[in-house]
This record gives C-alpha cells, structure tokens and sequence, in this order.
C-alpha cells in the first residue's frame, strides 16, 4: 500500500504493517457508518492480536464526511495546522472482542 491510498493514516511505518492496515480498515469501516472518516493522531496502548491483525486503542479526529478533505488537507501539513474548529471531533478509537468473537470499534470522546 502507498500513502496516497490509504486515509487516516500518516505514517509509512504504519501503512506498510499489513496487519496494522487490516485493523485499521475495521476502524474505518466503524466510521464510514457514523458518517465519517477516522484520522489518527497516536496509538494509545490497549494492544491485541488476532490470527490476522494487531489491535491498538488510537486517538484521532472522527471527521463529518462533508468535512474531511478539508481536515485532510491541513492534517497533511501538520498537526499544527489543523483549524481549532476541528478540536470537538478529537476522540478514541476503543477496539472490544464481542461475546461472539467478532472485533468491534466504538468511538469515545
């Protein structure tokens, strides 16, 4: 995968780690249903594994979807370039097992 095909994620450490990536599209998923795109900020402990992917609890921005290329453009740049506007959208990304096995994402400010 390239940075230039993958949202969300800003670093080619994490892009480049399959399982990481595989994760990360359940929390994407999780957030295309809320309407949004979920940009990272930092991995934030929490860790697990499955057969097929590392887990981590992330922080980031849960992004409106009529909002996100904006947001994108200046979380490109920097994180210091990211509009204060954006501040109430700053949350965690919380990942759980269900009591039927399946991962699951919540999102908590």
């Amino acid at each position: 995968m390239s940075a230039s095909s993958v949202r969300g994620v800003k670093f080619e450490h994490d892009i480049s780690d399959e399982r990481f990536m595989r994760y990360f599209k359940v929390v994407q998923d999780a957030a295309l249903k809320a309407g949004s795109v979920f940009f990272t900020f930092s991995g934030e402990g929490h860790d697990g594994s499955t057969d097929s992917m590392d887990m981590e609890d992330l922080s980031g921005w849960l992004v409106p979807l009529s909002e996100a290329d904006a947001f994108e453009s200046q979380w490109k740049k920097g994180y210091d370039e990211i509009d204060e506007r954006f501040g109430d959208v700053f949350t965690f990304a919380l990942w759980q097992e269900s009591d039927d096995g399946r991962l699951e994402v919540s999102f908590s400010i």
